[in-house]
């Protein structure tokens, strides 16, 4: 920018309340609750505020240039001149009832037992008593907009504050003290016991998606002239995908419990709908055959191959790599089933882990950040932006960016950077914005600069008669919930 003035273009978004939702006491939600919550959250003195405590997502305070409401059933999103979001939905602020907390100032506000233990709902249910430490009793709330459907099903619903002893927790589910326990009072790898409880019937396992996948990167461009660059052809991204039975290493940590991701999306996602990408099906033979393409050959008879004519690679070099990842349980477990999976395949691999502290420091050091390795086992946010992040030019990880970027692997194609810039002005309903979003799809399938393995996934224990936490909404949808004897 060298000054003057020019135009550019601005997203409003209008948000329209419906005008049959009541707080519990009775009072409309209208369009000034869901102001009053974004002037919360954009306050200084709100602890919490400036994390997007009271919207869908943390940007949303960053590029809001106005938030207000036109009448008592419409609030308007304005964002920053320039900044077009294709997940505007998220930048609604979830109503807080003003007439009840707008007599508290804001720095108080966290403090009061009405913000804290006593909050107004507009909800299925609402607090009936809050025992701090102990347990939320929650009743129906009377003024629900769906009491007509006889919503919600139970007159009471009790969750209580345990620790995080599983012999205890899942203890208490067969005594039927406990109908349904949450994720983060059981363990984040499988614990025998609940699989034996599964298994017999006793009670439902049930995994909880998260927006984050698990993936390998490997190094297409090592930041390190140390570092030889193995996996610079994309012949031998694919063959390691080949030789690599993605099904087998999720079932090895979620016992069957979860898919394997055969795209960087959930299999259902609307994107994959028609989209024609490349997949790579487990087949050792073919994975082979590419090796011996790129002139990866086991040329000594010891099982391991070696380099033979390949460009920017040492002859003879052996097909010898490290696994990098962080020191997860997790993680151990499944790199010691990767470095398996890819010996049948001639490669041998050494699987090291480090603290992510140290992998991901802002350092040319940094094993990860400074683009040292040579294949990495690593997650993040799933989703088409979260792609061009991972895989853009711009994000490659170096000095020129304090070697922060996200861009680890050192991948760079112009044609992949043109689609994600086109999709970042690609709107909902347009018809570029399923187009430009395949292409990227399409283009990091064929390029491969990652390899997704599977969804990040937490898991509930239900008792066997519990339905609604595996419906879509799981714990959202509280209203769902129902319980068979």
């Amino acid at each position: 920018y060298e000054g003057g003035e020019f135009a550019m273009d601005r997203m409003r978004v209008l948000f329209h309340l419906r005008q049959d939702v009541y707080w519990q006491d009775g009072e409309p939600v209208k369009a000034w609750d869901s102001v009053f919550s974004y002037r919360i959250a954009s306050d200084t003195e709100t602890l919490f505020g400036n994390n997007g405590l009271a919207s869908g997502s943390t940007t949303s305070l960053l590029f809001t240039a106005d938030y207000s409401a036109l009448d008592d059933f419409t609030v308007q999103w304005t964002g920053v001149p320039g900044f077009l979001d294709p997940n505007y939905p998220v930048n609604f602020f979830s109503p807080l009832p003003e007439h009840i907390l707008a007599v508290y100032p804001l720095y108080d506000l966290l403090a009061s037992n009405e913000a804290l233990y006593q909050p107004t709902s507009w909800g299925a249910y609402r607090v009936a008593s809050w025992e701090v430490g102990e347990k939320i009793t929650l009743e129906p709330n009377p003024y629900y907009f769906r009491r007509t459907d006889e919503l919600p099903a139970f007159d009471q619903v009790v969750f209580r504050f345990v620790g995080q002893d599983t012999a205890a927790n899942l203890a208490s589910l067969r005594a039927g003290t406990c109908d349904l326990i949450l994720p983060d009072a059981l363990p984040g790898t499988f614990d025998l016991a609940m699989l034996e409880m599964a298994n017999a019937g006793t009670a439902r396992l049930l995994p909880d998606p998260q927006p984050v996948f698990e993936y390998l990167v490997f190094n297409v461009s090592p930041a390190d002239p140390a570092v030889a660059p193995i996996f610079a052809d994309v012949r031998t991204r694919r063959a390691a995908a080949l030789c690599l039975d993605r099904t087998l290493l999720t079932d090895a940590v979620h016992a069957g419990f979860v898919p394997a991701l055969i795209q960087p999306l959930p299999a259902e996602h609307p994107l994959l709908a028609d989209a024609a990408l490349t997949t790579y099906a487990y087949n050792t033979t073919d994975g082979l055959a590419l090796l011996d393409q790129v002139g990866w050959r086991d040329t000594d008879g010891d099982g391991i191959r070696q380099a033979v004519g390949i460009p920017g690679i040492a002859e003879d070099t052996p097909l010898r790599f490290t696994l990098t990842s962080t020191d997860a349980p997790l993680r151990d477990q499944l790199g010691r089933w990767i470095t398996f999976q890819l010996r049948s395949c001639g490669m041998e691999v050494t699987l090291v882990q480090s603290p992510a502290r140290d992998l991901l420091a802002q350092t040319p050091e940094a094993v990860l950040s400074g683009r040292r390795f040579d294949l990495a086992e690593i997650s993040s946010a799933t989703g088409i932006e979260s792609l061009c992040a991972l895989a853009g030019t711009a994000g490659i990880s170096s000095e020129a960016n304090g070697w922060s970027g996200t861009n680890l692997s050192g991948y760079s194609n112009p044609v992949f950077d043109a689609a994600c810039a086109a999709a970042r002005v690609a709107l909902p309903g347009a018809p570029e914005y399923t187009s430009t979003r395949q292409e990227i799809l399409r283009i990091f399938s064929d390029d491969l600069p990652l390899l997704p393995l599977f969804l990040q996934t937490r898991f509930l224990l239900a008792v066997p008669g519990l339905s609604g936490p595996d419906l879509p909404g799981g714990m959202q949808a509280l209203e769902s919930f129902r319980l068979e004897p």
